[in-house]
C-alpha cells in the first residue's frame, strides 16, 4: 500500500494538527479569560448605587445609602483615620462596572489595658459570573496592614469554606450556628409558624395550643413571681452612666476581650435603629449596674413580630440582673404584641444562670461568628475560651 494508502501515514499530521488546534484553543481562552478577569480596587462612597444592585442581585438587602454611608462617617474609630482606612474593595470587570463587593468597617477593643485595632468584613457579594475571583476581595481583608484582629459575625453557609481557606477560625464561646428563644405571644407565634408551613385551616388548632404551650413556658409566673432589688427601665439614650459603666467594666475585665461600649460608640452603633432598639437598664446604689441592648428583628412575610437580644453587661448581681431585665422584656413583648425573644448565638444560656436558658432552640445555616488574630500574641490569647466575651454587638449583626 502506497504512502497515502497506510492511514497510519496519516497520524503524525493529524496529531500535529490536533496539538496546534489545542494550543490555539488555549491561547484564546487564555486571552478571554485574561480579558474577563476583573480587577480589584478601593470602594468608594460614590460606588453606592453599584454595590447595592451587585448585593441585590445576590440575596443580600442593601442598606439605605445613609445607613451604608454611616458604617463609617461617625464611626468613631474612623473619624480618626479617615483617609488611611478603606471603606472595602470592590471588582470592575471593565472601568465603572463593578461585580463584586466587600465591606470593611473598622473597630476598636481594649484587651489588657492595649487598644486592639479590628476590622470587620461584611456585604460580600460577587456575580456568578465572576465568583471564581471572589477569593481576590477575601485576600484585600485578610492581608490589609495595621489591623490585630478581623472579625465577622453573619458568615453564611457558602462562604463558611472560604473563611477557613483563610484560615479564619470559630469563635470558641456561645453556639452561633443556634438561635434560643422564648415565646411570649404564643398565638401570634403559631399563626406565623402555621402560616410558613402553609398549614390549612389552622386557625381552628391556634387556642386549644397557644394555651398548652402558655401554660408549658410559665412566661407570666416568671414575669411575676418576685420582687427585684434593682431598678428596672427602659431609656430613650446613652447617658454618661454608660461612660461611667464602661470605665469600671475595662477596670473589673482586663483579660477580656471587649469591643468599645462608650457611650459615643453606644450611640454610633445604635444610630439607625431608632425605637427599634430597647436600651433595659438594671441600676442600684445610685448606678448603673447592668444593661441589655435589644432590636426588633420581625418577618412581615409570615407575620412574625421578633425581639433579638444584642448585648449583655454586667459588674454585679447578675443574676438578679439577667432575670429582672427578662421578666420586664417578658411583660412588655406581651403588652406590645411581640411574638417571639431571640438570643442568637445563646449567649445568655452562656452564663450558666438557670432562668437564662431558653426553653426553645432553632438551628441556623452556619456557625455566624469567625476571626482571624493577625498578631501572635493575641492569636495564641484567643484560643483560651475566657479571653472571649462574644455577643451581636460584634462584628457587623447588628449594625
Amino acid at each position: 500500500m502506497g504512502r497515502h494508502g497506510d492511514p497510519l501515514a496519516f497520524r503524525p499530521g493529524i496529531t500535529k494538527m490536533a496539538i496546534e488546534e489545542k494550543n490555539a484553543v488555549e491561547r484564546l481562552s487564555a486571552v478571554v479569560e485574561l480579558h474577563r478577569r476583573p480587577t480589584v480596587r478601593e470602594a468608594a462612597f460614590g460606588d453606592y448605587d453599584q454595590i447595592a444592585a451587585v448585593q441585590m442581585r445576590n440575596g443580600l438587602s442593601p442598606r439605605p445609602r445613609w445607613k451604608w454611608i454611616a458604617l463609617w462617617q461617625g464611626n468613631p474609630v474612623y473619624e480618626q483615620d479617615r483617609n488611611g482606612w478603606p471603606i472595602g474593595w470592590v471588582l470592575e470587570s471593565e472601568p465603572g462596572r463593578i461585580v463584586g463587593c466587600i465591606a470593611n468597617i473598622p473597630g476598636a477593643y481594649l484587651w489588657k489595658g492595649r487598644l486592639i485595632r479590628v476590622a470587620t468584613q461584611c456585604d460580600w457579594a460577587v456575580d456568578s459570573e465572576y465568583r471564581s475571583f471572589s477569593l481576590l476581595l477575601m485576600q484585600r481583608i485578610t492581608s490589609q496592614p495595621n489591623v490585630d484582629l478581623l472579625l465577622t459575625t453573619t458568615v453564611g453557609a457558602a462562604a463558611e469554606p472560604s473563611h477557613a481557606a483563610f484560615q479564619w477560625s470559630r469563635v470558641p464561646v456561645g453556639r452561633w450556628d443556634t438561635a434560643a428563644f422564648w415565646i411570649t405571644g404564643h398565638g401570634g407565634f403559631l399563626r406565623s409558624a402555621l402560616a410558613k408551613k402553609r398549614v390549612p385551616l389552622a386557625g381552628l388548632a391556634i387556642y386549644p395550643i397557644s394555651v398548652a404551650l402558655s401554660c408549658r413556658d410559665g412566661l407570666l409566673r416568671f414575669g411575676a413571681r418576685k420582687a427585684f432589688r434593682l431598678r428596672i427601665e427602659k431609656r430613650a439614650e446613652f447617658d454618661e452612666s454608660f461612660d461611667v459603666f464602661w470605665e469600671e467594666l475595662q477596670r473589673r475585665k482586663p483579660e477580656v476581650l471587649l469591643a468599645v461600649r462608650s457611650a459615643a460608640a453606644l450611640r454610633w452603633h445604635y444610630r439607625g435603629l431608632g425605637q427599634d432598639a430597647w436600651i433595659v437598664t438594671a441600676s442600684g446604689g445610685g448606678r448603673l449596674t447592668a444593661y441589655a441592648i435589644f432590636a426588633r428583628g420581625d418577618n412581615p412575610e409570615i407575620g412574625l413580630t421578633r425581639l433579638r437580644l444584642i448585648d449583655f453587661q454586667a459588674l454585679e448581681n447578675m443574676e438578679e440582673a439577667v432575670e429582672g431585665i427578662l421578666a420586664w422584656v417578658f411583660q412588655r413583648c406581651r403588652l406590645d404584641g411581640i411574638h417571639l425573644l431571640e438570643d442568637v448565638g445563646c449567649v445568655l444560656e452562656g452564663l450558666g444562670i438557670p432562668q437564662a436558658k431558653a426553653p426553645y432552640h432553632r438551628d441556623l445555616a452556619s456557625w455566624a461568628y469567625y476571626y482571624r488574630a493577625k498578631r501572635g500574641d493575641l492569636s495564641d490569647a484567643l484560643k483560651d475560651s475566657s479571653v472571649w466575651n462574644p455577643t451581636s454587638f460584634d462584628g457587623d449583626a447588628s449594625l
